[in-house]
């Protein structure tokens, strides 16, 4: 179980910082952060 402060970290870069939207690209570049923060992300944009 992931601590939900990724979860919500996640929510705020997707969905506030970056705007994602459907059908763009997105690059990935991560160190020294855990590789749960990662997998979380990841759970987030394929949503």
């Amino acid at each position: 179980m992931y601590d939900p402060r990724m979860r919500k970290l996640a929510d705020v870069l997707i969905d506030h910082s970056v705007r994602l939207q459907k059908g763009e690209t997105v690059y990935i570049e991560a160190f020294d952060i855990p590789s749960e923060m990662v997998e979380v992300l990841l759970d987030k944009i394929y949503e």
